[in-house]
């Protein structure tokens, strides 16, 4: 009976000493497991933000190589050529003169001859790709030189108030590509509109 007993009693220290032994394993194990995929997560977060951080740095290297290959003459510019606004057959003459451009802003007049000859102040800025505001992203989609082509440089900007003259709206904005053809192509969109008001092509002279 007392071997019985004793034999009892080391089936009881062998058996709690495997329950150990496997629950201690499996605590282990877990804890590795969470902490690879902790490891994981934070590998691919890094991965991620360095790639963002990646394509802001050239996109901006980008833009100041393509902006130096289009100020061969530096600042003031004059830009000429027609807007064509939806509904209207004939075409408006359109002036841009450009003070200042740089990778982030646009500064200039913008005239038009043959409505009253107004001359309004503009500014504006340099959009980055990709361009990730969806509302934003509407207005490029329409533009062609957004779309299918991937070069230039593209530009946002507004007529802030007129200096002489009168007859447009200021409430809209242009958005347009500042191709490295020599060419500011783009589309006129009015205030909380996601349509086209008009498209214009201007040539440097």
């Amino acid at each position: 009976m007392q071997m019985e007993n004793k034999y009892k009693s080391l089936l009881r220290k062998i058996f709690i000493g495997v329950a150990i032994a496997v629950i201690s394993a499996f605590i282990i194990s877990y804890l590795n497991i969470n902490g690879n995929k902790k490891n994981l997560q934070d590998t691919s977060e890094k991965e991620m933000t360095d790639k963002q951080n990646n394509h802001s740095k050239l996109n901006e290297t980008k833009i100041n190589k393509e902006l130096s290959k289009v100020k061969r003459n530096e600042y003031p510019q004059n830009w000429e050529g027609d807007y064509h606004q939806v509904g209207y057959a004939k075409p408006y003459p359109m002036k841009l003169h450009i003070e200042k451009l740089d990778e982030f802003t646009i500064r200039g007049k913008v005239n038009w001859p043959s409505i009253n000859n107004t001359i309004a102040n503009m500014s504006g800025k340099v959009i980055k790709r990709p361009i990730k505001d969806f509302v934003e992203q509407v207005k490029w989609n329409i533009i062609d030189e957004y779309v299918n082509h991937e070069d230039g440089i593209l530009i946002k900007f507004t007529e802030t108030s007129i200096i002489t003259g009168k007859g447009i709206d200021l409430n809209g904005a242009f958005y347009c590509n500042l191709t490295l053809n020599g060419e500011i192509k783009g589309h006129w969109f009015g205030n909380g509109s996601s349509t086209s008001g008009g498209r214009f092509t201007l040539t440097k002279k």
